[in-house]
This record gives C-alpha cells, sequence and structure tokens, in this order.
C-alpha cells in the first residue's frame, strides 16, 4: 500500500499507509492537506481526569491506558486534535500498517479498489472496530461520526425536519451537544424547504443520503467520516454534498472510489490503500 501526497501548501493531516517498514518512533509522519464529527464517542472511548486533552488509547497490542495530550479545545464537543490511530491493521481485512493524524478542519481522501479496506479503516476510527493491531488515540472531547454506504432507516411518517430535532434532542439529553450549539437542518443548504416537509417514507434515495449528511453535521462533530457518500447521489447532488463537505469545520475523511467525487476533492491529501 501507499500514501500519496499531493502538493497542496501546509496542513496538519499526516498519514502513512502501509508500506515499507515500521511507523517512526516519533508518531505518524507528516503529509500535505489542505485546511478547511456525532453520536456520543464510541463505547471504546473512556472519560479521563486531569487538565488539558486527554487521549484513550483502544486495539489488541496495546492495554487501554490514559495518556496526556497538549491538544486544546475550541467550542462546545470540538477539539483541535481530534484522532490518531497508530500502525491500525485488521486480519484479512485491512493489510495496514496505517498510520494517521487528524486534527481540526483536516482533509482525508481515503482511495483504493473494493476490497482493499476503506470501510473497515473508517470502523476502526470511529471505534466500531477493534484494531487487531496497532491502536487508535482519540481526544477526550472529540465527538466522532460515521455515515455509512447505506442510508439510515428513520420513521417514514416523521418529515425530514421532526427526524432533525429529535435527533438533536437525544444529543442534548445525554449531554452531548448544547441546544443553542445545534447546526439547524436548513443552514447546510442540503434540502430544500419543501423536502424538509416531506415524510422520510416519500424522500428520495438523494434526500435520505442528503438527510444523513445534515443529522451527521447537526452535532458539530470534531471528525466526519464518510463512506462512499455519494452512493445514489446524481452529479449534480453530488456537487451539493462537495461543498457542504468544504464548509464544515470538522476534520473529514473520505473513502471512495466515485470519479466525479475524486475530481472534486483533487486537492485533498490522498491515502491510497492497494
Amino acid at each position: 500500500m501507499r500514501s500519496s501526497r499531493p502538493s497542496t501548501g501546509g496542513c496538519r493531516t499526516r498519514c502513512r499507509g502501509p508500506a515499507t517498514g515500521s511507523p517512526p518512533a516519533g508518531g505518524p509522519t507528516r503529509a500535505p492537506a489542505s485546511t478547511s464529527a456525532s453520536p456520543a464517542p464510541p463505547e471504546s472511548y473512556r472519560p479521563c481526569t486531569g487538565s488539558g486533552t486527554r487521549w484513550t488509547r483502544t486495539g489488541s497490542t496495546r492495554p487501554s491506558r490514559r495518556r496526556p495530550c497538549g491538544g486544546r479545545t475550541s467550542g462546545y464537543g470540538r477539539a483541535h486534535r481530534s484522532c490518531r490511530a497508530h500502525g491500525v491493521a485488521v486480519e484479512g481485512r485491512l493489510a495496514g500498517p496505517v498510520d494517521l493524524a487528524l486534527d481540526g478542519g483536516d482533509r482525508l481522501l481515503v482511495t483504493g479498489p473494493n476490497g482493499a479496506g476503506k470501510s473497515t479503516l473508517l470502523a476502526v476510527l470511529a471505534g466500531a472496530l477493534e484494531p487487531t493491531h496497532g491502536y487508535v488515540s482519540r481526544a477526550r472531547e472529540a465527538r466522532v461520526v460515521r455515515i455509512s454506504q447505506e442510508t439510515a432507516d428513520q420513521d417514514p411518517g416523521l418529515t425530514a425536519r421532526e427526524v432533525h430535532a429529535r435527533h438533536v434532542g437525544r444529543l442534548v439529553a445525554r449531554g452531548a451537544l448544547r441546544d443553542a450549539d445545534a447546526v439547524p437542518l436548513g443552514a447546510l443548504g442540503l434540502l430544500d424547504s419543501e423536502a424538509m416537509r416531506t415524510p422520510v417514507g416519500r424522500m428520495s434515495q438523494g434526500q435520505r443520503r442528503r438527510l444523513d449528511l445534515a443529522l451527521a453535521l447537526a452535532g458539530r462533530p470534531g471528525l466526519v467520516l464518510l463512506d462512499e457518500p455519494t452512493n445514489h447521489l446524481s452529479s449534480t447532488l453530488v456537487d451539493e454534498l462537495t461543498e457542504a463537505i468544504r464548509a464544515t469545520s470538522a476534520a473529514v475523511v473520505v473513502a471512495t472510489h466515485d470519479r466525479q467525487l475524486l475530481r472534486d476533492l483533487a486537492d485533498w491529501p490522498r491515502l491510497h490503500l492497494a
């Protein structure tokens, strides 16, 4: 596997795909990136005590333990330092080792053929899957959201606006978000006023896909993971999705082999899984 690093100017995203040798002792290598998250933190997250941004490590090759890190937080539920992957691999699904460092506002495009492990890598970063090798560190304050390849199941009788309101209400109820910090459904430009009044059961696949993204961004996440986000979208809707992705202040990782999206995000740093 290799990591492609286009020259796009200074940045904070650091990535190294599986290839030659072991990870450097100082952590992930640095690569160029452009400058510019969701449900509560993954179950593998454990809160830490004390001052400053804290991290937990998860993974089979190292015990879970707390480790201080010099990150700073900005805003509610967001952190300048979001996620680190160190020598990650999943037996039979992601060859590895993969090293990543994602900070607030960073961008990363994950490419590769079907079966290369793109979805697996995103699941590991989200905490939905434990790596068999390596470990993942997440900032205590960072909220991570992953949008899978298929649209999420919603109550077909509820309108998009009602689904959004209930989603925000759940985040507020469990203390993951302040009501005043929620991103309004209409603020993202993903759905027009008519679509927001439409019951989910009568929405098109493209509208439901955009609703998924609106729900993910409603809680002002620190890291957004998008797995083939252009499924079921026309070329026009892909353009609208790209604009919404570029506008968010969260760190964004997109796994795709969609040619139009690859062209639209050609200025992003790229990690290729072969």
